[in-house]
């Protein structure tokens, strides 16, 4: 018995010795407690020396994968999708398996966050095409990290090949209709794992509403709308 919560040490004895009445009907005799001896002491002292010694090493561990890493881009994607997990395996092993640029900047952009992937209408991408000077051919394939959607402002649209991350119901129906292809980015890696004959687009990621409103609108009026 651990001194009866009083701080000492007790002895359960089965026979004889005074002391006071047990509760297994024995007695109960106290003592005081005897001074360490100098190698319990050293013991002791090693002990508590290693239990902080531990906990100093759990709250300053190093973090061997990432030490001395100030940079602040994505390594993976913070999306839980299947669909964009399985491109992102794909694309970090053409990546590392090719020496094509194609395969890293895909790889790097499938990353992002959505703000930073913006939509890109067929309208865009056809002006795009007609800038190209007569570069891009019927072999090409024009290549976006994000959505394509439609642009009713455009009324003949040329026959075009684009992969895309998805593809908005009336824009598929349009570029089909056209003479095109939608292609998603796991058939692009078929056809072309390096990224040859391809043209790679994006959106701009300063078209939305939002960003019309940022900055201090008393400093650029011209520029910055309130939000009334």
């Amino acid at each position: 018995m651990a001194g009866l919560g009083l701080g000492w040490d007790a002895e359960v004895a089965t026979r004889g010795g005074a002391g006071v009445e047990g509760f297994g009907g024995g007695t109960v005799q106290y003592r005081t407690p005897r001074p360490l001896l100098a190698q319990e002491q050293r013991d002791a002292h090693a002990h508590r020396r290693a239990v902080l010694t531990n906990e100093r090493w759990h709250l300053q561990g190093i973090d061997i994968e990432r030490h001395h890493v100030k940079k602040g881009q994505r390594t993976a994607p913070k999306s839980e999708d299947p669909y964009l997990l399985l491109l992102v395996k794909l694309y970090r092993f053409l990546a590392r398996r090719t020496d094509s640029r194609f395969n890293k900047t895909v790889l790097r952009r499938l990353y992002q966050s959505r703000i930073n992937r913006p939509p890109l209408s067929v309208s865009r991408i056809a002006r795009q095409v007609s800038k190209s000077n007569k570069a891009y051919t019927d072999k090409h394939t024009v290549v976006t990290v994000g959505a394509v959607t439609d642009d009713a402002r455009i009324v003949d649209l040329p026959k075009l090949s684009i992969a895309a991350l998805r593809f908005t119901r009336t824009a598929r129906a349009r570029i089909e209709k056209a003479g095109g292809e939608c292609l998603t980015l796991d058939q692009l890696a078929l056809r072309k794992p390096t990224g040859a004959n391809t043209l790679l687009l994006r959106g701009k990621r300063n078209a939305r509403e939002a960003v019309r409103h940022f900055g201090e609108s008393r400093f650029d009026r011209l520029r910055t709308r309130t939000r009334c």
